[in-house]
């Protein structure tokens, strides 16, 4: 097994629908310090990318832009870790397929809405790292931050429903040392087999 270096930023082909494809025999392609941009045109290149094996080691100041892809592969990243996420054109749903921490930044340059659907996978932003999370740029399903007794964070979390933006406000009450806390929102019926009014209300867990 090999490792390869990206010795500068790397553009895929946006008009043919360039796909970067890491071959069998590659352990890591490391592209700390530079910039990965994916190519996005859905009929030819669905994902963008495929990992045949190894992964894409990114450091903090890396960034990958996904262009208006719709999915974030399973183990695509080192550790599950990457620097800095650009949804640059963004459709209104991704879907993320394996767990990801980010220990910079997420940001989107579009103002149309977004939701982050991670299913049973959880979206980690590392303390200190910063987000353009807000009220119609969202996670739909598994979101980790980290909170203390210090200043409030907010999760900006919802569903597919509306769908419904209802994020969570979370600070710890006494001092201590900060901790990394999921939350998600949940859809159930509290009064299923009870009778009463059966409108689904919003729980988080």
């Amino acid at each position: 097994m090999r490792d390869e270096y990206l010795s500068g930023p790397l553009t895929m082909d946006q008009t043919n629908g360039a796909n970067l494809t890491i071959q069998s025999g590659v352990n890591t392609f490391d592209i700390s310090g530079r910039t990965l941009t994916l190519s996005c045109v859905p009929t030819s290149n669905p994902n963008g990318i495929t990992i045949v094996s190894g992964s894409i080691t990114a450091d903090a100041t890396s960034v990958v832009d996904f262009k208006c892809l719709d999915v974030i592969p399973a183990n695509m990243f080192t550790r599950s870790e990457a620097g800095i996420i650009r949804l640059s054109e963004h459709p209104e749903i991704i879907e993320l397929r394996g767990d990801l921490r980010i220990n910079n930044r997420l940001e989107f340059t579009q103002d149309r809405s977004l939701r982050i659907v991670t299913g049973k996978n959880i979206l980690t932003i590392s303390n200190g790292a910063t987000t353009s999370l807000n009220a119609s740029h969202f996670v739909v399903g598994n979101l980790v931050m980290t909170a203390s007794n210090i200043a409030p964070v907010v999760y900006h979390i919802g569903n597919m429903e509306t769908p419904s933006y209802a994020p969570v406000t979370l600070r710890f009450a006494s001092p201590g040392t900060a901790q990394e806390v999921l939350i998600n929102l949940q859809n159930v019926d509290p009064t299923a087999g009870r009778g009463g009014n059966s409108n689904n209300s919003l729980n988080y867990s």
